[in-house]
C-alpha cells in the first residue's frame, strides 16, 4: 500500500455484511469470512476465517445463534444437510 494512494473506503462486501447484521435481530456469526477481523470491527457479527464440525455448528444453533456460511471457501458437502444454516454470498471466492 502507498501512502498516498486512492482505495476504496466502502467495498461491496461492507455493505453486504451491514445488510446482513441489520437484517439479524438475534446474535449472529459468519464462518468462511474472507475478512473476519473486518468484519467484526464493522458490524455486530461474530465472523470466523474456518468452518467448525457439524456437531460444533449444532451446539451454536442450540445457543440461539443464527449461522451463515460466506462463499469463500469451498463449503463442506455434508453442510448442505443442514437445514439452519444460511448460505451467504459476501466477499466471494479465494480466486479473486
Amino acid at each position: 500500500m502507498k501512502p498516498f494512494s486512492i482505495r476504496d473506503r466502502n467495498p461491496e462486501w461492507i455493505a453486504k455484511m451491514h445488510e446482513l447484521d441489520s437484517d439479524n435481530d438475534t446474535s449472529a456469526v459468519i464462518f468462511n469470512c474472507k475478512y473476519p477481523i473486518e468484519t467484526m470491527f464493522h458490524t455486530n457479527l461474530i465472523a470466523y476465517y474456518t468452518t467448525p464440525s457439524v456437531a460444533k455448528l449444532q451446539a451454536l444453533k442450540s445457543e440461539g445463534y443464527d449461522i451463515y456460511i460466506d462463499n469463500f471457501k469451498k463449503i463442506n458437502s455434508e453442510l448442505y444437510n443442514l437445514n439452519f444454516i444460511h448460505y451467504v454470498e459476501i466477499t466471494g471466492s479465494e480466486n479473486r
